[in-house]
This record gives C-alpha cells, structure tokens and sequence, in this order.
C-alpha cells in the first residue's frame, strides 16, 4: 500500500516536472497540479485503504458470526452427547440393577430349596439312623459289636458306658437276659 503511494507521487512528480520543463506551464502551475495530483493520489490511497479495512472489518464480522455459530453448535452437540449419555448410563446402571436382584432372588430360591434338600436329607437319615439303631437294639437285629460301638460313641458319662457294656457282655449270649439289657440300653440312650 506505501509503495504504491509512493510510485502514484513519484509518477506525479515526473509528469508535472516533464510539464514545467517542456514550458507549456509556470512554476506554480506544476506545482499546482503537482498538489492537485498528490491530493488525489492521496485521496485514492485514503479510499483504497478504507476499503480495504472496510473489508476486514466485514471479514472478521463474518469470521465472528462462523465462530460463534460453531460454538453454538458444539454446545447443543455436546448437551445432547451427555444426555444421551447420562440416558445411556442411567438404563446401563438401572438393568444392573435388575440382573442383580433377580440373581439374589434366584440365590435366595437355591439356597432354600438346598436348606429344604438338607433338611430333608438330615431327616431321612435321621430316620435310617433311627430305624438302624432300633433294629440292633432289637432282639431279631442285634449285633453285640455295633452296640457296643453305639455305647462307646455316645454321649453318656464313662460310668454309664462301662455300666451298659458290662450289661451287654454278660447278656450277648443268653436271650432271656439280652431283652431286659436292650431295654436298658434304650433307656439310657434316650430311645
């Protein structure tokens, strides 16, 4: 933009100096025209130049309205990115949460139906064991050996084990004697 000035008052220059010199016009007449023609170079440069901030201004007006309606963009992306998000998140965290209690529910359902298996279980044997340890302590079912182990492996006092085993010995092999110590077994055992 300088130069250019520079070129329109050198050329100006030039011209009204070949005038002055060539004498078709005094002094002051080139010098007139010499300010007249700087004037206006002047002039042109003034309008050239705003112009062109003329066109600047409009240009980062335009560059600001781009930016600001990108950024407004971006926000309403970005709030809809965390809706759906948090949306997302909260059905994520809310299925969870339906898979865990349905799974407690189902451990729950397990659990008491294996406590119910057990409890049945401990029954059944309990009544096997029961059945089993009346059929010894019966005359037809009686075996002196796994009396003796059910005397040994009882809960009573060591007086009262040695007491029933020396019943038992001495009742094994005479049946009259052997019913009236299975009686006392039982009894003692809480049978």
């Amino acid at each position: 933009m300088r130069a250019i000035l520079i070129l329109v008052i050198v050329g100006a220059l030039g011209y009204f100096g070949y005038q002055y010199f060539a004498g078709d016009e005094t002094m002051s007449d080139v010098v007139d025209d010499a300010a007249d023609a700087a004037s206006d170079a002047a002039e042109a440069a003034a309008d050239t130049a705003e112009e062109v901030v003329d066109g600047a201004a409009d240009a980062a007006s335009d560059a600001a309205d781009v930016v600001e309606e990108a950024v407004d963009d971006a926000a309403a992306a970005t709030e809809e990115a965390v809706e759906e998000t948090t949306d997302t998140a909260t059905e994520m965290a809310d299925d969870a949460t339906e898979a865990v209690e349905e799974t407690v529910d189902e451990a729950a359902d397990a659990a008491n139906a294996a406590t119910d298996t057990a409890t049945d279980t401990a029954e059944a044997a309990a009544d096997g064991a029961d059945s089993m340890v009346q059929q010894l302590l019966s005359l037809d079912g009686f075996d002196a050996d796994k009396v003796g182990e059910m005397i040994a492996n009882s809960d009573l006092s060591d007086v009262q084990k040695t007491t029933l085993t020396t019943v038992l010995e001495g009742a094994k092999d005479n049946p009259e004697l052997l019913e009236g110590a299975l009686e006392q077994i039982k009894t003692a055992l809480g049978l």
